[in-house]
């Protein structure tokens, strides 16, 4: 699907990449798998660093991670051993890395000198994130936290499993009465973030001569300053986090204009956000608020730039980019996500302002097409 201002298509992200012009792209803002299975076709990692590899040997490499299972932190039926949720179980930590390497090499191709790479990660598999962006050539700036008040803990219940284990007729070993109570005791911890990698495409020399030279290289502070004229912080929070960071010692929460979340809330998307993208009992599992996305466009982007989404999902970079006023290209190999991406398009369109003029839009559009 194509307008003026937004190219979406249905695709792999590598093979699409691999399409995209080099040096084209002033930002990637992204939210891919946190993890992979293990595919069946690669039982072990290739020696050779990527960037080593050919065009022709990394789209090789690619495909044998074709038919790995993409994998999650969350789902509604998250003990189901096929579900996405099952991800930080079932992931291969070596292969998810090589996998990012893939294509976090292709993005640093098609982004300009000094361009920025923001990709969301999980708690336990973010750290292979950020580094396989180090591999391949970017220089991690920073690391966001992104908080918020509604995760579920998936637990183990340490006291049921061991009572269980000592009234089974057979056991692993000769275990009488346990010394510790093992009831209150569990696996997990409740999760409360999400961590996101902030990285850079090397510069252009200095940050002054990018920035002349490609518009590239710097973070746009002033538009995304905190009330007052605050500098930005590299935290944010959902509604549920912003409460509790807003309530004092006796549990009340202060006057508006003196609560502490100001400075960095940022709320899930509610139910009238996810139902608008809702199409024929379709949903995306993971969907991130427009207003973040919004916000981490706005720092990392020129006026009028190309932000770029490799793993699009339910197209929220795409909905936040239009309304910022930015060109969007973006990927999503899941045929059925489209009609998802496409409301947002409609949606966001309406809520965008219009270009200056039609001649001012039609070079957009030259501009767009001209990545490919």
């Amino acid at each position: 699907m194509r307008n003026q201002r937004v190219d979406a298509r249905v695709s792999d992200a590598h093979a699409a990449l691999l399409a995209v012009r080099s040096g084209t792209v002033d930002a990637i803002v992204t939210d891919p798998p946190y993890a992979i299975r293990r595919p069946t076709a690669a039982s072990r990692i290739s020696a050779t660093p990527v960037s080593d590899l050919s065009t022709d040997q990394r789209a090789s490499e690619w495909l044998t991670y074709a038919a790995a299972e993409m994998l999650g932190q969350q789902s509604a039926n998250w003990r189901a051993k096929a579900t996405h949720s099952r991800g930080y179980a079932d992931n291969d930590p070596a292969h998810f890395q090589r996998w990012c390497e893939l294509w976090l090499s292709e993005c640093l191709r098609v982004l300009k000198p000094g361009g920025h790479l923001i990709a969301f990660g999980g708690t336990r598999t973010w750290h292979r994130l950020a580094t396989a962006a180090e591999v391949v050539g970017f220089e991690v700036r920073d690391s966001l936290a992104w908080m918020y008040g509604t995760g579920y803990p998936k637990s183990l219940d340490v006291g049921s499993a061991v009572e269980r284990l000592l009234a089974s007729s057979t056991r692993p070993w000769d275990v009488s009465e346990p010394a510790v109570d093992w009831r209150g005791w569990g696996t997990t911890l409740k999760p409360a973030f999400e961590p996101v990698v902030l990285a850079r495409a090397p510069l252009d020399g200095t940050v002054a001569n990018t920035v002349l030279g490609h518009r590239t290289g710097a973070l746009n502070i002033d538009r995304i300053r905190l009330e007052g004229g605050r500098w930005p912080t590299n935290v944010f929070l959902d509604e549920d986090q912003a409460r509790v960071l807003d309530a004092s010692d006796d549990g009340t929460v202060g006057a508006e204009d003196s609560r502490p979340s100001r400075f960095f809330w940022h709320a899930k998307p509610g139910r009238l956000e996810r139902e608008r993208v809702t199409i024929n009992g379709i949903t995306h599992p993971t969907v991130k608020p427009v207003a973040l996305m919004r916000e981490l466009i706005r720092m990392v982007t020129p006026p009028d730039g190309t932000v770029l989404d490799p793993f699009a999902g339910s197209g929220t970079t795409v909905e936040a980019a239009i309304i910022e006023g930015m060109r969007c290209v973006a990927f999503e190999r899941e045929a059925s996500y489209m009609p998802l991406i496409q409301a947002r398009i409609n949606y966001a369109t309406r809520a965008a302002a219009p270009p200056v003029d039609q001649t001012q839009a039609e070079g957009q559009a030259e501009t767009q097409y001209a990545l490919f």
